[in-house]
């Protein structure tokens, strides 16, 4: 289930403008705080910094 919202949260970043904030709340999460911690338990950075880094990747 976690593994589930961080993809669709990963697609979220991707292809919006919408803050951390709000997407972790579209993704099921009522605390940012613990999404980032999650997101950076998996993913290894915070859900802002992966996103400029994905950005850049193109």
């Amino acid at each position: 289930m976690t593994s589930n919202r961080l993809h669709q949260a990963c697609s979220r970043l991707l292809h919006s403008n919408a803050s951390v904030a709000r997407v972790a709340e579209l993704v099921g999460w009522q605390d940012t705080t613990h999404f980032i911690r999650q997101f950076r338990k998996r993913f290894g950075m915070p859900p802002g910094a992966w996103r400029r880094q994905q950005r850049h990747a193109d």
